[in-house]
């Protein structure tokens, strides 16, 4: 059996001039993913805790495409208007 002495470390970061056409490359892999957790999840009955991992690189590739075709970023806000947070997508105003 093998053994692990160090967790794993994140890469580096995409780069935000890197080109679009790969950012989209890497939006569709990462949707394909999140598809399968979800299913995955449903059928099982479970949480993968991964699936939040995916859905924040999806965020952040929406938001690199957004920044590279000079769109205003994506921001996710939660509303306290009532007992269950509402959540919705806004422009950034920074």
């Amino acid at each position: 059996m093998a053994s692990s002495k160090a967790r794993p470390v994140a890469g580096p970061g995409l780069d935000v001039k890197a080109d679009v056409v790969e950012l989209r490359r890497l939006l569709g892999v990462q949707r394909g993913r999140l598809e399968v957790a979800l299913r995955i999840e449903d059928e099982r009955s479970i949480v993968f805790p991964e699936t939040s991992v995916i859905i924040r690189d999806i965020e952040r590739l929406l938001d690199l495409i957004a920044e590279h075709e000079g769109r205003s970023r994506r921001v996710l806000r939660e509303t306290s208007a009532t007992r269950s947070p509402k959540r919705r997508w806004v422009e950034d105003a920074s």
